[in-house]
C-alpha cells in the first residue's frame, strides 16, 4: 500500500495501540469479552449486561463500541459436583475516519467443577463469527496531493475488498474463592476471582487488500478481582487487575473501588430491596486514569466511568478520552447470596 496521509494513518495506528481489539476500561464488569471461562461464573442464574463506550470524540471521528452479553447456568440438578454455563456475546465497533466497522457474535460453553466448599474452577470454549468493513470516501491518500495542495478530484488508492468475515475461536480458565462472613450482612463476605483467557486462537486473516496474510494475533488476558468486606461495617474494598498481551503490545489496568452498603434486603418480607454504592478509579499504565462509580439496586447495576488521557495523546484531546456506560441485570438478586456461585454444593 502506498503512503497515506495522517488521518488514515492515525485511525489505523490507534486501532493497533489498543491491541487490534476492542477493550473496556471497566473490564471486570464485562468478563465474557476477556475470558470465556467466566461464562456462568457469577452469583445468580441469569445475567444480562450491556455496555457503551465513546472514545476520543474531542477530536476527529470518535470510536464507538456497543456490546451485550447474556449468560447463565444449566444442568444444575443433574450434576452433583458442578454445573454447565452457556453464554452469548455480541459487539459492534466503529473506529475513526475510515469508519472501520466490526460486528461479532460469539457463543461460549463452560464447565464448572466444585473443588471444595470455598473454591470452584471453570473452563470454557468460545466460537463466533466476525464481519468487518471499511469505508474510503472520507480518506485522504498520498496520491491525491498535486505537489502543493490536497486535490480531492484526484483518484485515491483502491481497496481490493471493503468487507470480509471470519470465524473466531477462544478459550479460557477461571478460579473462584468465597468465604462467608460470620455476620448476616452480605457486604461482609470475602471473595476472589481470577482467570486466564486466550483469544483468537485460530489466527484469522484480517487483510483488506487480500494480497497478503495479515493474521489476527492471538491475545492473552490475565484478570483478577475481588471483594473484601470490612466486617461489622458497611464498607468493602474491590480491587481489580487486568493484563493483556497481543503481538508487540501490552496493556495493564489496575483499579480499586470503595463500596458502601446502603441498605440490606429485608429478610422476611422482601419489601425492602438491597442497594450499594461504589466509587473509585482505574489506572491504565502510561495511558489514562479512569474515575468510576457503580450503583447496585436489587437485581440491577449501573456503572459509569470516564477515561482521562495521560499519554502524549493529551496534546490532541486535552485529556478527554471518553465515557463508558454499563448496565446489568442479574436474576435472582446477587445480594441474596452475595458472592456465592449457585452450583448445588453452594446452596
Amino acid at each position: 500500500m502506498k503512503r497515506i496521509t495522517f488521518i488514515f494513518i492515525f485511525s489505523l495506528i490507534i486501532n493497533q495501540l489498543i491491541g487490534q481489539d476492542i477493550h473496556f476500561s471497566e473490564f471486570n464488569l464485562f468478563p465474557l469479552q476477556t475470558n470465556p471461562g467466566q461464562t456462568g461464573l457469577f452469583s445468580g442464574e441469569e445475567r444480562i449486561a450491556l455496555i457503551y463506550k465513546n472514545q476520543w470524540e474531542s477530536f476527529g471521528a470518535p470510536y464507538k463500541t456497543y456490546a451485550i452479553s447474556i449468560d447463565g447456568k444449566i444442568k444444575k440438578k443433574k450434576w452433583k459436583n458442578g454445573c454447565i454455563g452457556i453464554g452469548l456475546f455480541l459487539f459492534n465497533d466503529k473506529a475513526g475516519t475510515s469508519e472501520w466497522k466490526a460486528t461479532q457474535a460469539s457463543a461460549s460453553i463452560s464447565g464448572m467443577v466444585i473443588l471444595n466448599k470455598h473454591q470452584i474452577m471453570s473452563g470454557a470454549i468460545q466460537g463466533g463469527y466476525s464481519y468487518q468493513n471499511i469505508g474510503n470516501t472520507d480518506l485522504h491518500w498520498g496520491n491525491q496531493y498535486d505537489g502543493m495542495n490536497y486535490n480531492p478530484s484526484l483518484e485515491g488508492e483502491q481497496i481490493n475488498r471493503n468487507s470480509f468475515g471470519y470465524a473466531d475461536f477462544s478459550t479460557g480458565l477461571a478460579w473462584y474463592y468465597m468465604k462467608s462472613a460470620s455476620t448476616l450482612s452480605s457486604n461482609d463476605n470475602i471473595w476472589f476471582n481470577a482467570g486466564i483467557g486466550f483469544l483468537h486462537g485460530n489466527h484469522p486473516n484480517i487483510e483488506f487488500q487480500n494480497v497478503t496474510d495479515e493474521k489476527f494475533k492471538s491475545k492473552l488476558i490475565l484478570t483478577a478481582c475481588g471483594h473484601i468486606g470490612l466486617e461489622n461495617t458497611n464498607f468493602g474494598l474491590r480491587p481489580n487487575l487486568f493484563y493483556a498481551h497481543q503481538g508487540n503490545f501490552n496493556e495493564i489496568n489496575i483499579g480499586l473501588m470503595f463500596r458502601y452498603m446502603v441498605k440490606e434486603e429485608s429478610k422476611y418480607t422482601g419489601f425492602i430491596k438491597a442497594s450499594a454504592f461504589s466509587f473509585g478509579s482505574y489506572y491504565r499504565y502510561r495511558d489514562a486514569i479512569i474515575p468510576a462509580i457503580f450503583l447496585e439496586y436489587d437485581k440491577y447495576a449501573l456503572g459509569i466511568s470516564y477515561d482521562i488521557t495521560l499519554s502524549k495523546l493529551t496534546s490532541a484531546n486535552n485529556g478527554r478520552g471518553g465515557i463508558e456506560v454499563f448496565l446489568q441485570f442479574t436474576n435472582p438478586s446477587p445480594f441474596r447470596k452475595a458472592g456465592i456461585i449457585n452450583c448445588p454444593v453452594f446452596q
